[in-house]
């Protein structure tokens, strides 16, 4: 296995995590499933595009859903609800100024979601036209899904973009992520505009972009 040593201590804290939360016996087909994807692994996402000229969707979230900016001590959240990883991620979107939302019920945030004019923190390259915002990392905490959390989340990126005078939101999704396609097909009314194939080997990488 060829991993640079701060990713492997990404990956080794990680699992260090899980065994913690959820014991061996449980974590375990997470952690080897990791492994043996860390000398070779190939991922296809989808590109999507949605106007900002076109109306906003309507939004009936299933709770009382307030939204703010991500802040620092979100971290927390994300440290103990998601991966140790996806906080340092967090981190380093918040030190480069990219645009984070929280979505919070009853005071306590339950979720969140990242946007961004570059792509300097993606695993892929991304081709980017004058006007373009990326929408990327999101999660809901298990305990709040199913209440409309991303959907309001969705809803207030797509607002924030369009005050900010961005013309097209973009987003990559793998090809096996069957619900977050759906909702940006059905939901948001995205287009497919390009497919990806990205390809690790060790620490090579390389990125196959196809239009349409």
């Amino acid at each position: 296995m060829t991993v640079s040593g701060n990713r492997f201590s990404m990956i080794w804290q990680d699992w260090r995590w899980r065994v913690q939360r959820d014991g061996w016996r449980a974590a375990w087909p997470h952690i080897r499933q990791e492994a043996l994807t860390l000398p070779y692994r190939r991922i296809k996402f989808v590109v999507v595009a949605r106007s900002l000229a076109q109306p906003l969707p309507e939004v009936r979230a299933r709770a009382s859903i307030t939204v703010r900016p991500f802040a620092a001590a979100d971290l927390d959240f994300v440290r103990r609800e998601y991966l140790p990883s996806e906080a340092h991620l967090c981190a380093q979107r918040l030190a480069r100024g990219h645009d984070g939302l929280a979505a919070c019920i009853d005071g306590q945030i339950v979720g969140y979601a990242w946007s961004c004019t570059d792509a300097s923190l993606e695993r892929v390259d991304l081709r980017f036209e004058p006007g373009d915002v990326l929408f990327t990392d999101a999660f809901t905490a298990p305990s709040a899904r199913g209440q409309g959390v991303q959907t309001t989340l969705s809803a207030a990126r797509l607002r924030a973009a369009q005050e900010k005078g961005h013309r097209r939101i973009l987003a990559y999704i793998a090809v096996n992520n069957a619900p977050s396609l759906a909702v940006w097909r059905k939901k948001m009314h995205a287009e497919v505009i390009a497919h990806i194939t990205f390809t690790r080997i060790g620490l090579w990488r390389k990125t196959k972009y196809a239009d349409g």
